[in-house]
């Protein structure tokens, strides 16, 4: 049976492989994220070839790239685009209605979709990547884009739990770690501005998370958790409640800001260590320790005093000290949840 990753209907199951070609670094980096589900939106492909080109599929078994775009576009300036010999991409066979090209299916009304050799990806080494943010300007190459996919650069654990009986992802593993020479902590002393106390630095954190990160739907549209490390939310712009509170907890570090993640049974946000004369009575006693709820999903939530609606504290079930420990513990009995590999995932949910 063919292997597939396509963007918009399913998760692949087995990772890609690029063992039998010789990709430069940039080609490597751009293929990553093409098919990596950390920027599952158009958003990498669209910057990548600054046109409405949308990375759709890979064949994992023959190294085939495939993309759609609009038939208003210029059907030869979207190829040279995406293709360093034009000669090597391939049409889908069908005008209009359904379309079956080489397995990947379809309605291919007002689009063309396309495919292409690995091998043949167009891929401008030279390109900076903009975090997609309201007031503040930054960027990454591809060098440094590179850089932040490095696996020690987060803490590291496996990947899964279980939420009643349901796959969840572990968030900690994504979590960045603090390293002053890093692009990160830069970013993050630029966040932080002139505050000084923990409290003052937190909430310019929280700011900053809830003003400049657009709540994104992409889990519903594409039926799929998406997963993003701090920098894949910056370059994004975009976040759901899992993707707000990595880049929070990662912010937080940066300054050896006491902090937990505290999952409930569709949500996650963050508990913050901290005189924050709390008003709102949103502070989690957990295994000793005192934590304000800091959540990033509301507009101008400020710690100890904004008022959620729809939240009880009573109804957190697990946190996460990722700095401190791999485990994720009850917040009620404090005993460890049991964590999966991708492989031990798959056997015990399937």
């Amino acid at each position: 049976m063919k292997r597939w990753y396509i963007l918009s209907l399913i998760i692949l199951v087995s990772s890609c492989t690029t063992e039998t070609l010789s990709l430069d670094d940039a080609t490597e980096t751009a293929y990553f994220y093409l098919y990596n589900k950390s920027l599952y939106s158009d958003t990498f492909s669209r910057i990548l070839y600054d046109a409405p080109i949308d990375f759709r599929a890979v064949d994992v078994e023959e190294n085939l790239l495939y993309f759609v775009f609009d038939r208003t576009f210029d059907r030869k300036k979207a190829i040279m685009k995406i293709a360093k010999d034009t000669q090597l991409v391939e049409f889908a066979p069908c005008e209009t209605g359904y379309c079956n090209f080489g397995g990947l299916e379809g309605n291919v009304d007002g689009i063309y979709a396309v495919r292409t050799p690995l091998a043949n990806l167009k891929v401008d080494s030279t390109i900076t990547f903009n975090y997609q943010l309201k007031s503040i300007k930054d960027s990454l190459n591809f060098v440094q884009l590179k850089g932040l996919l490095d696996s020690q650069l987060y803490y590291q654990d496996k990947a899964y739990m279980a939420i009643n009986s349901q796959l969840a992802h572990n968030l900690g593993v994504l979590v960045m770690k603090k390293n002053e020479g890093s692009l990160f902590y830069k970013f993050a002393k630029r966040i932080k501005g002139g505050a000084t106390t923990k409290e003052k630095i937190s909430q310019r954190f929280v700011d900053f998370v809830v003003d400049e990160i657009d709540y994104s739907y992409e889990d519903l549209w594409y039926k799929a958790e998406i997963m993003k490390r701090p920098h894949e939310v910056l370059l994004s712009g975009l976040g759901d409640c899992s993707a707000k509170t990595i880049l929070l907890a990662s912010l937080l570090e940066q300054y050896d800001i006491s902090y937990c993640l505290i999952y409930y049974k569709n949500h996650v946000n963050v508990g913050i260590q901290g005189d924050f004369n709390s008003m709102n009575n949103y502070q989690a006693e957990l295994n000793g320790i005192t934590y304000d709820i800091a959540e990033t999903t509301c507009p101008k939530f400020q710690i100890g005093k904004t008022i959620l609606e729809k939240f009880e504290l009573s109804d957190m079930l697990y946190y996460q000290l990722p700095s401190k420990t791999g485990e994720i513990f009850d917040c009620f009995s404090n005993e460890p949840k049991k964590l999966y590999t991708y492989s031990e995932a798959v056997e015990e949910f399937n």
